[in-house]
């Protein structure tokens, strides 16, 4: 059972992708806490999959910060969501629960991780690139800034205008309108 959540009702909604698997002693988390304070001290909620990790470092960052956080999560992954996130949707699949966290955003920013988060990403893009959504989408993390220079040097590859690339969670959330 999914709990509606609604980014109208409030301030605009930031999807944050990135690995579940990283622990609290990590650069990575640390800069994910760092990301989702800033995003809640510029009014802005984080969004994400609810889970550990990248999602749980952005949502405790905003929350400490006295922000809104939201979990978006499914069936087919761990049934609780971490400590930090306030209100939580609920879907059946894996799929349904990423095209959700796509919908809900008003924009993006994917941060290092594995396989899902190159999914998450590469959908984005992909919708981006088919102009059914308009968002910024924002690449930050040590990863993220090697997969960009690789894919720059692909011919096949559309860089879209709302894809950018942020060295700190500070450029990150300046590049959110």
């Amino acid at each position: 059972m999914k709990k509606a959540v609604s980014s109208s009702r409030h301030s605009k909604v930031v999807t944050v992708f990135g690995s579940g698997q990283l622990n609290h002693k990590t650069s990575e988390y640390t800069q994910a806490v760092e990301l989702g304070r800033l995003l809640a001290e510029a009014g802005l909620t984080v969004c994400n999959g609810g889970y550990g990790g990248i999602m749980e470092a952005s949502a405790c960052g905003a929350r400490q910060a006295g922000g809104r956080t939201v979990g978006i999560m499914s069936g087919s992954f761990a049934h609780k969501a971490n400590a930090w996130i306030m209100e939580t949707e609920r879907f059946a699949t894996w799929h349904e629960r990423l095209l959700r966290l796509v919908e809900i955003a008003d924009a993006y920013v994917i941060c290092d991780g594995g396989t899902g988060t190159l999914v998450e990403l590469f959908m984005v893009w992909e919708i981006a690139n088919k102009h059914k959504v308009q968002k910024p989408f924002i690449l930050l993390g040590q990863q993220m800034q090697s997969l960009s220079n690789y894919l720059k040097s692909n011919p096949y590859i559309i860089f879209h205008p709302c894809l950018h690339y942020a060295q700190t969670p500070e450029e990150a959330v300046r590049l959110i309108p």
